[in-house]
């Protein structure tokens, strides 16, 4: 059985994520689409991968992604989202080769967002261990209205 806060962000992180995104495709700002969506997943992974220090790692935070992005190519494109970290590159990028520029594809990278927290969500019902690493971190970082 599943706790009240799992519920919560279940219900509360498309509320204050997904609007915000929608927003900016409805637009057609597809970069301004695409750094919302890289914070979300930073966020999604943080609840998963921090522990009681407050810190994840690398190793940790690819094996998430494998996990709930299972479609991305891991080995052509290293699926890390931080930007501000200088090992850090963008899913759903691809080269083109001629025009030597990278396309990003904010349409695919929101849907595979929705189904990772879907799954992640589920799996916190699902599992005990990870629903005990989830609520403490969410308790100290919900995400809620901000007044």
């Amino acid at each position: 059985m599943g706790d009240a806060r799992v519920g919560r962000f279940r219900k509360h992180f498309p509320v204050y994520v997904y609007q915000n995104v929608g927003a900016c495709l409805k637009e057609r700002q597809g970069v301004g689409a695409t750094i919302l969506l890289c914070c979300a997943i930073d966020t999604l992974a943080s609840y998963a991968l921090l522990g009681a220090n407050g810190s994840g790692n690398k190793a940790q935070y690819v094996a998430f992604l494998k996990k709930y992005f299972p479609s991305f190519d891991m080995e052509r494109k290293f699926a890390v989202l931080c930007v501000s970290d200088p090992w850090a590159q963008a899913l759903h990028m691809k080269r083109a080769a001629k025009i030597r520029r990278t396309i990003i594809n904010p349409y695919a990278l929101f849907r595979h967002l929705k189904e990772a927290h879907q799954q992640f969500c589920d799996d916190l019902d699902a599992d005990r261990t990870l629903r005990h690493k989830f609520v403490p971190i969410y308790r100290g970082s919900p995400i809620r209205p901000q007044h």
